[in-house]
């Protein structure tokens, strides 16, 4: 999380972007609740949360590490290794872009560190069958 910032303040990742306009936007606030929102380049519609969740870390200066497993119109989302909700959305179907968002709700700035985004396309067998959440790959959560 941020040194300092508004609760409503968000951040995340973007994927399935067919331009810099469009997509899906994951991620986090600083209250430490998490959402899944699409963008149609005029406005964004909530499609989860902001919800909470015991896996997200709220405090400053302390890392999360978000995932999200896209399997046609399905979502898994994940936080620190922990699956936290499933959402199904079939606006953006397209591998398309993927990177960075920032959202301040006040005037006041803030700063998000990113490192480490990771994209894997995953074996056919990897994506789950109807009813099963997916496993979350397990990578180390640096400091």
């Amino acid at each position: 999380m941020p040194d300092t910032c508004d609760q409503q303040d968000r951040f995340g990742i973007l994927f399935r972007a067919p331009d810099n306009n469009r997509g899906y936007l994951y991620g986090l606030n600083c209250a430490g609740q998490y959402s899944l929102s699409k963008w149609d380049g005029q406005q964004t519609t909530l499609l989860a949360g902001p919800t909470s969740n015991s896996a997200i870390t709220s405090e400053s200066n302390k890392n999360n590490r978000i995932g999200v497993v896209a399997s046609g119109p399905d979502y898994y989302l994940y936080a620190n290794g922990e699956y936290l909700d499933h959402v199904q959305d079939a606006t953006f179907l397209q591998p398309g872009k993927i990177g960075f968002f920032v959202n301040a709700a006040t005037q006041n700035s803030f700063t998000v560190k990113y490192d480490n985004l990771k994209v894997w396309v995953l074996e056919d067998e990897f994506y789950p069958t109807e009813g099963s959440i997916p496993r979350f790959p397990r990578l180390p959560l640096k400091p």
